[in-house]
């Protein structure tokens, strides 16, 4: 911030009430601007709206600006006009309701346990019935990131003779440096009765594994937006489900797929 304040050529002066030190003497400046109260901090907020380069360089017209242009003849094409709507999805196979009402009443069961041992340990719950209903494979990865932990619960906290049996001493190691955290079982016993319920989700979903009714449905809208040669931009809620459906809408249209994330592109 300091760096391109400072080259900016007739920059907007800071208030006096803030009393920062000039740009140039940049860590001064950023240390200054960090601690700033909260009432200092709003001034100097607006203050950084209107020194921004970009401020300077871009000009932003609203729908509403970009319609009255259009109407006095300064555009050749009205703007485009956003039309939302909502498609109810339900599972068309019976084989993957079963499976996702399952899942459900594991989430339920566990968010109710949970809860009553600690109010706000369910939370974690209701970030796996997010990404149930994203994708099955944000789902299972879910469901493994918890099997981890349950095992890790178990090898920490159990005795030495009830250790989890592994083939590889490096998996054992990786379960005792595990981080735990308040969302685990805080017992072995209860860990173990958790983790057999994971593994038979995980089964389960193994099962359908390819199935994905609401994907299909998901490509043949894409198709039908894209029948007249537009592109079409897809914003899923998780990472997980992101690369899940890249991989998968590459074989219908190969490199025109891109994707990016907070992980990249």
């Amino acid at each position: 911030i300091a760096t391109a304040l400072a080259h900016i050529d007739n920059c907007p002066v800071a208030p006096d009430a803030l009393k920062l030190p000039p740009p140039s003497d940049a860590e001064a400046f950023v240390k200054a601007l960090t601690f700033l109260p909260n009432d200092d901090a709003r001034i100097a907020a607006k203050w950084l709206r209107t020194a921004t380069p970009l401020a300077q360089r871009m000009h932003r017209n609203t729908r509403r600006t970009l319609r009255r242009y259009f109407d006095i003849g300064l555009l050749d094409r009205p703007p485009p006009r956003r039309m939302v709507s909502e498609e109810p999805f339900d599972f068309a196979d019976q084989a993957e309701r079963e499976v996702y009402e399952a899942v459900k009443h594991y989430i339920d069961k566990r968010f109710d346990e949970l809860e009553l041992q600690k109010p706000g340990k369910g939370f974690v719950m209701t970030i796996y019935r997010r990404r149930a209903a994203s994708s099955p494979e944000a789902l299972r990865l879910s469901l493994e990131r918890r099997k981890l932990g349950l095992q890790a619960v178990i090898a920490q906290r159990a005795v030495a003779d009830e250790i989890p049996d592994l083939d590889d001493a490096e998996d054992l190691q990786d379960l005792l440096n595990f981080k735990l955290t308040a969302a685990l079982p805080e017992s072995p016993a209860e860990a173990r009765l958790e983790l057999e319920q994971v593994e038979k989700l995980l089964e389960k979903l193994e099962v359908i594994r390819g199935l994905d009714t609401k994907r299909d449905l998901l490509v043949r809208t894409l198709k039908n937006l894209m029948a007249d040669g537009r592109s079409a931009l897809v914003f899923p809620s998780f990472a997980d489900t992101m690369s899940y459906l890249r991989d998968y809408l590459v074989g219908a249209w190969g490199t025109a797929v891109a994707s990016y994330s907070g992980g990249g592109g």
